[in-house]
């Protein structure tokens, strides 16, 4: 069986911190992904760049403690 992509992997490890995110629309997203989203299909297949980028932020800031992750995203 083929691995898991990796942003599935992100996704399972902010939702093991759901109660931790700062928002309902932060946990609504994160549910949203970890029902929906196929382990086993590359991420931009199934949804958009800018999910990506909510994603990636999501986790520099949750899982990795990078607090300036929003800053950093809305910068570019």
């Amino acid at each position: 069986m083929s691995e898991t992509s990796k942003e599935w992997d992100m996704v399972q490890e902010l939702y093991e911190l759901i109660d931790e995110l700062s928002t309902p629309a932060q946990q609504e997203f994160v549910k949203e992904l970890f029902d929906n989203l196929d382990p086993y299909l590359p991420f931009l297949e199934q949804k958009s760049e800018d999910a990506e980028t909510w994603l990636y932020t999501l986790h520099d800031f949750y899982v990795n403690g990078n607090e300036d992750a929003f800053q950093e995203t809305y910068e570019e």
